[in-house]
């Protein structure tokens, strides 16, 4: 049984968000706690994060539902103004592309599926932010230490 890795995930989604066109940085080793630390020039901005794991013990198996986070961060700029519909239409392009590889393209995943969005109802300003939560689902084998 081919086991899924979690920087190969990792990598196959980056690498799925950063060719969508209008992506300027995708980001998932450094992540920014506030968007203000984020240059004009990196937007829009990406950054992909873990958000927990739940496991299933299943005869002598374990399935794996790993959450992972998607940040989106627009900002008006002199190439355009943004405003909840640019965000919304963002994000849709984003659930898209990801969904477009249910397992990746990695051997192991058996599927890759869109849970929810969170938008920043406080829109901090010039901000427009959205967080959407991806789920990775595969299976491995159990190991139990004596």
């Amino acid at each position: 049984m081919t086991v899924a890795n979690y920087s190969a995930s990792l990598d196959a989604l980056e690498n799925t968000v950063s060719g969508i066109s209008w992506v300027k940085k995708v980001e998932s080793e450094n992540i920014r706690l506030e968007f203000s630390e984020v240059y004009d020039h990196e937007i829009p901005y990406i950054q992909i994060y873990d958000n927990g794991q739940t496991f299933t013990h299943q005869m002598g198996q374990v399935l794996v539902n790993w959450q992972i986070a998607v940040e989106l961060a627009l900002k008006s700029s002199s190439e355009g103004v943004v405003n909840m519909r640019t965000l919304l239409d963002k994000r849709q392009e984003i659930e898209q592309a990801i969904g477009a590889n249910v397992n990746l393209g990695i051997p192991g995943v058996i599927n890759v599926t869109y849970l929810q969005n969170t938008p920043d109802l406080n829109l901090v300003r010039p901000f427009y932010t959205t967080t959407l939560l991806f789920n990775v689902q595969y299976r491995k084998k159990y190991v139990s230490e004596c």
